[in-house]
């Protein structure tokens, strides 16, 4: 039995599936580090605009709501890459909150594909524009650069994919002159289309620092196309075990315009 056919028959898949559609599609009516269903491709037009929403509670009852602009540059003409993602958070824990723009992050690199393979080396410059003396702290207070590798791969019927991606990232120094041990994340996330509007997808993501502290997520997915210029995504992310990193519940909603 194949993926798709596994997918669509299995009762448990489906309804997963279907209730992740489904939440879309009620939200609709009113709705990177991400491993995101074509992670590595590029979209119908030569720009793409995100307004991804996230609510996340972990196990210190910190809860998070944040909205993230994302523009992103890949012109038909030449194989280059590049986004600026813009963040505004709205943290509460136990004994205060706090809201405001987060550390922005730019992002650019080439473009390679080859058949069936979509590549997209990169290099990442988050600015600490998020106020780190905030409390809870709404950025991190140092510029930290990142490199990394993202993938997308296609089955020859174009019914199912793999997205993956690695990256690490140097931190810098912050404004209380401390400098946190580097990150290495990674994650991938499959997906298979129901339809030719409907794809759902199931991955894992993880990051571990240099000083052993770790956290891996497992993640649910789901996008539903309305046409080339509009799609919806769905994402709801749990973490699975953690060394010291707070485990947390996410759940996303993205609306994304191609132009």
């Amino acid at each position: 039995m194949s993926i798709f056919n596994y997918l669509v028959e299995n009762p448990v898949t489906r309804k997963i599936g279907m209730t992740i559609i489904g939440l879309g599609l009620l939200s609709s009516q009113k709705l990177a580090y991400a491993d995101t269903l074509f992670r590595a491709a590029k979209g119908p037009k030569d720009f793409q605009l995100d307004q991804r929403f996230n609510y996340s509670e972990n196990d210190a009852d910190v809860k998070t709501s944040s909205s993230n602009t994302i523009l992103k540059y890949w012109p038909s003409a030449t194989p280059i890459f590049a986004s600026v993602n813009i963040p505004y958070k709205q943290i509460e824990s136990p004994k205060s909150s706090s809201e405001g723009l987060g550390d922005l992050t730019l992002t650019f690199g080439p473009r390679i594909k080859t058949d069936n393979l979509h590549l997209l080396p990169f290099v990442s410059y988050t600015f600490p524009t998020g106020d780190n003396d905030a409390k809870p702290a709404l950025g991190n207070g140092r510029k930290d650069l990142q490199i990394g590798q993202a993938l997308t791969w296609f089955s020859d019927d174009n019914k199912s994919q793999l997205n993956a991606v690695v990256a690490y990232t140097f931190t810098g120094e912050n404004d209380k002159r401390i400098n946190p041990p580097n990150e290495l994340y990674a994650g991938f996330l499959g997906g298979t289309k129901l339809s030719d509007n409907i794809i759902v997808g199931a991955g894992a993501n993880g990051t571990i620092k240099n000083n052993g502290d770790y956290a891996v997520n497992g993640r649910l997915a789901g996008r539903y196309t309305f046409n080339p210029t509009y799609n919806i995504e769905l994402n709801y992310d749990k973490t699975l075990f953690s060394k010291t990193l707070p485990e947390a519940n996410t759940l996303g909603l993205w609306f994304r315009v191609n132009f």
